[in-house]
């Protein structure tokens, strides 16, 4: 992986990928090849490093807290039939385009996602979400300022066309069951700074049915 990362980032900077004013989406690394950032943190070599940050990063992490939402979803019925209810009003067509932005002010999946963060713990370790004080970063190699004020959330800010046994309407293609599993699978049993699942647990599983 680490080997793919390195020749996309290379074809980036050599042009044999589009480049910043040439592609239809922006990449973190398009962004970074074309700030004003010293010439030492755009090294192939640094940013290959940092794809594998992110990458680890948003995978495991997204990944748990989307499979806890899915869990708590189909295990509620009166939960996932509100959030159904509440998606049908910006998607009545179930065509699953609805723009982000409009995603986002819907009051019940903000709260869905928001509960779903907390009760995934990320890591089985203390992470601060709100800055306490204000906090000045004033990295020495950018030349550089700036101030997070007191009380920034760190983090701020991601279902229609399948329901449950339970909650099931019209327009849905699908249902998903859980599938030899109790709440056992999704509970904190171990640390290794990832949380870690009781043994012989398989996880979250779930059947797909028309």
């Amino acid at each position: 992986m680490k080997r793919a990362f390195f020749q996309q980032i290379d074809g980036i900077r050599s042009g044999t990928k589009l480049s910043h004013s040439e592609s239809s989406y922006v990449t973190i690394f398009h962004e970074i090849l074309s700030s004003k950032l010293p010439e030492q943190e755009k090294t192939t070599l640094r940013l290959t490093d940092e794809a594998e940050l992110i990458v680890g990063a948003g995978t495991e992490t997204t990944g748990w807290t989307l499979s806890i939402a899915v869990f708590h979803l189909l295990d509620s019925p009166a939960v996932l039939r509100k959030l159904k209810k509440e998606l049908r009003t910006v998607d009545p067509g179930c065509l699953g385009q609805t723009p982000i932005p409009t995603l986002q002010s819907l009051p019940y999946l903000s709260a869905i996602i928001n509960e779903s963060l907390r009760l995934s713990y990320e890591t089985s370790q203390r992470l601060q979400r709100v800055f306490p004080h204000p906090v000045i970063f004033e990295p020495s190699k950018c030349g550089m300022a700036w101030t997070t004020p007191a009380g920034t959330a760190s983090l701020a800010a991601v279902f229609a066309k399948f329901g449950s046994v339970a909650v099931r309407d019209k327009k849905d293609i699908g249902i998903l069951k859980l599938s030899n599993m109790t709440i056992d699978d999704v509970k904190l049993w171990g640390d290794c700074f990832l949380p870690i699942q009781k043994p012989g647990s398989r996880g979250v599983r779930i059947t797909v049915e028309e």
